[in-house]
């Protein structure tokens, strides 16, 4: 063999050894390379959705220990402090209650998992409209979560309609933790 052919044989090889390497070491390892950044930018994606998970898991804790606080139990339970406090604001606002019923508790929501009750208190009286407003005001800020579920009126009939004093039949509903309940 020539040393001409010997060269060309040489750079052949060569040429060849780089295309072998080249196919099966440096093109597998450049696609991992590619597939492993790919797999990182999802992963850097998940990163974020997960922190913005947490993020609002943190948010809703948060709001969850301010409810928690709104809806602790007082030491006697709630229902007794409803059924005592209602009476309580109704002399204060000018009127006496002919009646002050806990009605019953419900789950909210009628989900029987659920961590809330509902309480039922039912109130009746005979009052005037100004009485009647003052009341549901200071119902406002008695500190509990509480709202009227329903409110009938009566007018007055015949000569007591010069009075202005009306019948009021009021169901009120308290928010409260399944716990709360069981301690009442």
């Amino acid at each position: 063999m020539s040393p001409r052919e010997r060269q060309l044989a040489l750079v052949t090889g060569a040429i060849v050894g780089v295309a072998l390497i080249s196919n099966y070491v440096v093109a597998p390892v450049w696609q991992a390379w590619r597939e492993q950044g790919a797999t990182l930018r999802d992963l850097e994606g998940t990163l974020e959705g997960e922190r913005g998970m947490a993020e609002r898991l943190r948010a809703l804790a948060r709001e969850r220990e301010v409810w928690s606080a709104q809806l602790t139990p007082p030491p006697g339970g709630l229902v007794q402090e409803l059924v005592a406090v209602l009476p309580e604001e109704s002399k204060l606002a000018g009127f006496e209650p002919e009646s002050v019923d806990f009605v019953g508790s419900s789950p909210l929501g009628n989900d029987p998992d659920s961590p809330y009750l509902e309480l039922r208190f039912e109130v009746d009286a005979k009052v005037t409209l100004a009485q009647l407003q003052t009341f549901l005001q200071r119902l406002t800020r008695i500190g509990r979560p509480l709202r009227v579920d329903r409110l009938a009126v009566i007018p007055p009939s015949g000569k007591e309609g010069a009075s202005k004093t009306l019948e009021v039949q009021l169901s009120l509903v308290a928010l409260t933790t399944a716990g709360e309940r069981r301690g009442s």
